[in-house]
């Protein structure tokens, strides 16, 4: 008895000392929920977009909610969020980087310069430089898909459509951007690929600190082992795909960096150019949690889950740099294909027509080309599957301005949100029936791309948000769209049918809203096998 009451005591005095706050007549709408210091945490992890579009029912486009003892602005108007996303002066993206690569990856940067590494990146994802990646992703997606189904296959080969889609894009990934030819002295692409899996499966639990016993020596040995893998990544200047992670190596030696820390920070670049979104600094953020007395002892892997998967989801924030999400990308898009007979006939003739044109030394497949229904059909698998959250640490006060002329006041030490699947991406007023995969949604009646879309009669400079936008736009963009036609034309030359022929897409997984591309609960039992020619 006596130890309840001491527990009861803790947790008001808890309460009091981290919760308490009232809103001022300047402040967004704030609602703090019912649970005493958590507020709306458990509702907000378990599904993030239903939660959101309940306050915004009840608040309207601006609020203020209580997460885990922190308070969270969410902005969910498409026409304001140029206030958010144009402020590098009051409002901070990095500030978790650290604490980021330090838990993760066991990685220390104490002199790293982001602005060095971005630019680095543009350098050699735009370009001249873009095209030799390309065409090199190209004759990777070439030799991975043959060896996958050898072209004088001449039965079906049955295959779950998620995995296929991820496991060969990781790999012909790899391979461009880490490990040049398959016939070098670079790891193999599937032992890569085997360690990365175990260690991605565990690496939110890594952040969460929620790992199990066995867990946590699986994931240790898996990022051993990746270490091991990707040392010689980058180790001596070479031609090609890969001089990229050249340049990396050598950016880090002359910021200091020794040989140990530069192992481990490619582990983290490919973690970047698998998982990431936009950047992978922008990702995730790991609450710390300091001592906050024995009452968290008691429930602490719960509180733990909790806190922590708030946090991660609020700091992996971005947009859609893709490589791991090209995998989850390319699978949507295709299960979206193959349960919609009419856009798979309408992209299968618009690549044929393509085929045809093309001479020896041009290919669609090594060039920008002109799909626009192709495009409409990947634009629109991302306004149903791209879910991540753009946050920003508030680091100054601030008073941001809606387009509606309405002014409101920012607090230091806060977290403003945006959260563009629910807005624009899923709001009927910009996407009439938004549930609803319409493979010709971005195109006008004479087949150009559409980009006039309008909320409030107002046209929308943000009607989709798969990428970012702005100056902290997505540096991938371009080489993530190429990959992505490249995969799909190349299986779409394929004899390719649902195992199932009344098989629906799989559920979403609703934990995954905040980080990214969405994933299945399921998968999609497909079969293939090359297409006979004449």
């Amino acid at each position: 008895m006596i130890w309840t009451v001491f527990l009861l005591v803790q947790a008001v005095l808890l309460y009091l000392l981290v919760t308490h706050r009232s809103r001022s007549e300047s402040d967004p709408p704030l609602d703090k929920g019912a649970i005493p210091w958590l507020g709306h945490a458990i509702e907000f992890g378990k599904d993030a977009a239903k939660f959101l579009n309940r306050m915004k029912q009840k608040h309207g486009d601006i609020f203020t909610v209580r997460v885990v003892g922190r308070y969270v602005t969410v902005l969910l108007d498409p026409h304001s969020y140029d206030c958010v996303i144009n402020d590098s002066d009051s409002l901070d993206f990095e500030r978790y980087a650290d604490v980021l690569m330090e838990t993760i990856f066991k990685l220390r940067l104490p002199h790293r310069q982001p602005a060095r590494t971005k630019a680095l990146m543009k350098r050699h994802f735009r370009g001249m430089n873009l095209a030799t990646l390309n065409e090199t992703m190209c004759r990777h997606l070439e030799s991975l898909l043959k060896a996958e189904i050898p072209p004088n296959l001449k039965y079906w080969k049955q295959k779950e459509l998620f995995d296929f889609s991820y496991g060969l894009l990781f790999k012909a990934g790899y391979l461009t951007l880490f490990g040049g030819e398959q016939n070098n002295n670079s790891a193999d692409p599937t032992s890569v690929y085997d360690e990365y899996r175990k260690f991605d499966n565990l690496l939110t639990k890594l952040a969460r600190r929620t790992l199990k016993r066995d867990e946590s020596r699986t994931a240790q040995n898996a990022r051993h082992r990746l270490w091991e893998l990707l040392t010689p990544a980058g180790q001596t200047e070479d031609s090609g795909s890969h001089a990229w992670i050249y340049a990396y190596r050598r950016l880090l030696q002359r910021e200091g960096v020794d040989e140990e820390m530069q192992k481990r920070a490619v582990l983290m670049q490919l973690w970047a150019t698998q998982v990431s979104v936009r950047s992978g600094w922008e990702m995730l953020c790991v609450l710390c949690l300091g001592n906050i007395g024995r009452l968290m002892e008691i429930s602490r892997s719960y509180l733990l889950y909790r806190m922590n998967l708030l946090e991660l989801e609020l700091q992996y924030s971005a947009s859609l740099h893709m490589r791991g999400n090209i995998g989850p990308a390319a699978f949507w898009l295709l299960g979206f294909l193959l349960t919609n007979p009419e856009a798979l006939s309408a992209v299968r003739s618009e690549f044929k027509q393509i085929a045809q044109m093309e001479t020896s030394g041009t290919s669609l497949l090594h060039s920008r080309g002109n799909t626009p229904v192709f495009d409409s059909v990947l634009e629109e698998t991302l306004r149903l599957t791209a879910a991540p959250f753009i946050t920003r640490e508030v680091v100054q006060e601030k008073t941001i301005q809606m387009a509606n002329g309405q002014k409101y006041h920012l607090r230091k030490g806060d977290r403003v949100c945006l959260f563009p699947f629910t807005s624009p991406q899923m709001d009927p007023e910009i996407h009439p029936e938004p549930q609803k995969f319409q493979f010709d949604r971005f195109l006008n009646k004479d087949g150009s791309a559409k980009k006039d879309f309008y909320k409030g009669g107002r046209k929308l400079k943000y009607y989709t948000m798969p990428w970012g936008a702005g100056t902290n736009g997505c540096v991938g963009k371009q080489f993530a769209i190429n990959t992505i036609r490249q995969f799909v034309y190349l299986v779409l030359d394929m004899d390719l049918e649902l195992c199932d022929i009344d098989a629906q897409m799989p559920e979403i997984n609703t934990s995954r809203y905040g980080f990214g591309m969405l994933q299945p609960k399921g998968d999609l039992l497909v079969r293939m096998k090359a297409r006979k020619t004449n």
